[in-house]
């Protein structure tokens, strides 16, 4: 149930209630894009490659989420999500789907936006108390693109990169439909890339996937899986009860060899294959079809890491995410 008029604290089943949507219900690594003019520019809020501070936080009003009225909460993040700037917010918007922080980015650099940047965050590695909602978790009649955060973004959880470095690294040699001019409001682009038949990823695709997603550093697993799961890839594997949420997928064991190599076995936190934010069914993930790709391989590489898979014979498949929710 989303947040209501109730001029009270969250406490008790409400909090739990909440708590138990970010924890289970939101993807661990979120993305934005981000320019000298987002937040309602400099002179209110901060962007910047070492911190995000809304204009709420940079005046030294913040609040500990759970100390604010349920209707106050409500109120800040409707009109946020409107673009309205009273109450003065708290959150700061992000998404689960690096094909529509590129989007964005690929107009505002069009636009001749100021220093377009493109940042990720691991919401288990920032500093201090920062939490995370998916929109149609905390506001009724809200798009599923959005995810509201709350809090001051700092801390090696957080990387931020100039989007000009993203396309000389060859961003568009991943995705060459990201062409101008671009409007920011078609989506089409995005979803005509899934109308395509699904590819294996190959090698040579790998070395471009490497160069972009090298640019965020310790950060860079979450980011090279997305840029994988730009386009349809063979194996995802849906349930009829979870069409339009998170699913799982089928790799076999050359093709997760190709991306760990290709990745030169990139560092994968030894927590994440449990998380229950990968399992089907968790994150909402309808018009997302690149979101549903990137969850389901994110934890298929990390289970098959965890499991010590990398010498089973090419060609036998592993169903990685097959296990529900406990």
């Amino acid at each position: 149930m989303p947040l209501s008029n109730r001029n009270a604290p969250l406490t008790g089943r409400r909090k739990r209630h909440f708590e138990d949507l970010r924890k289970h219900h939101v993807p661990r690594y979120l993305f934005r894009t981000w320019s000298s003019t987002s937040g309602g520019g400099s002179k209110i809020s901060i962007n910047s490659e070492t911190e995000i501070v809304p204009p709420a936080f940079v005046k030294g009003a913040g609040h500990k989420f759970y100390e604010m009225d349920e209707d106050y909460i409500e109120r800040m993040a409707r009109n946020h999500y409107s673009g309205l700037h009273e109450p003065l917010t708290e959150f700061s918007s992000w998404t689960a789907s690096l094909h529509f922080a590129f989007i964005y980015a690929e107009w505002m650099y069009g636009e001749a936006r100021r220093d377009v940047h493109v940042a990720i965050i691991d919401t288990k590695q920032l500093d201090g108390e920062v939490l995370a909602w998916h929109c149609p978790h905390i506001m009724k009649t809200t798009g599923n693109h959005e995810f509201l955060v709350h809090g001051r973004i700092s801390g090696k959880g957080y990387r931020a990169v100039k989007y000009k470095d993203i396309l000389a690294a060859g961003l568009k040699r991943i995705v060459p439909e990201l062409t101008k001019p671009f409007i920011w409001s078609d989506s089409t682009p995005r979803t005509n890339i899934f109308l395509d038949p699904a590819k294996t990823v190959t090698d040579h695709e790998m070395e471009s996937v490497q160069a972009v997603s090298a640019l965020f550093g310790d950060l860079s697993f979450p980011v090279a899986v997305a840029c994988l799961t730009l386009r349809p890839r063979p194996g995802l594997k849906r349930k009829r009860r979870y069409l339009g949420f998170s699913a799982s997928i089928e790799l076999t064991s050359n093709e997760m060899n190709v991306i760990m190599r290709g990745l030169s076995y990139p560092e994968i936190p030894d927590d994440l294959a449990c998380e229950r934010w990968l399992f089907p069914g968790m994150v909402d993930t309808r018009q997302f079809q690149d979101v549903r790709q990137w969850i389901a391989m994110l934890g298929a590489l990390a289970k098959y890491k965890k499991r010590k898979f990398f010498q089973r014979p090419s060609g036998k498949h592993d169903s990685l995410l097959s296990q529900q929710p406990a």
